[in-house]
């Protein structure tokens, strides 16, 4: 999942329905994301998942220069919140790249740090894929 993410279609929809599309949609909204949406709209969704059964989530985050660490903050948080209920893997996701993006390397190290279970990654995206793996 992305549930730092979840339900800015509501208000954004992707017309296209590429894949190229919801990538632009979500790079203009990540630039006024705050904590607190991104808490709420994922509080929303893991109880629509616990609802229905789910135990266990793996969920990407974006983390670039963008949006910071605003979603990482907010998913540790809930992590916590849900503990007893759901297991809740984060991926630090550097999802507008890691060459076209300076700033993103010091900012994954740092989602580590912070308690990011793992690093995902986006190669096909980035200016150089191999040296973004």
């Amino acid at each position: 999942m992305h549930l730092d993410k979840t339900f800015i279609a509501e208000d954004t929809p992707n017309i296209s329905g590429t894949l190229n599309e919801a990538i632009a949609i979500t790079r203009q909204r990540k630039l006024n994301f705050t904590k607190v949406e991104v808490m709420a709209c994922a509080r929303k969704t893991l109880a629509m998942a616990i609802a229905m059964g789910t135990t266990c989530i793996r969920t990407n985050v974006d983390i670039d220069p963008i949006v910071g660490l605003i979603g990482l903050e907010a998913l540790l948080e809930l992590r916590q919140e849900f503990q007893d209920r759901l297991g809740l893997q984060i991926v630090a996701f550097p999802q507008e790249g890691i060459i076209k993006a300076p700033g993103t390397i010091e900012l994954l190290e740092e989602a580590l740090k912070l308690g990011a279970d793992a690093v995902g990654g986006l190669p096909a995206k980035d200016m150089d894929p191999v040296r973004h793996v």
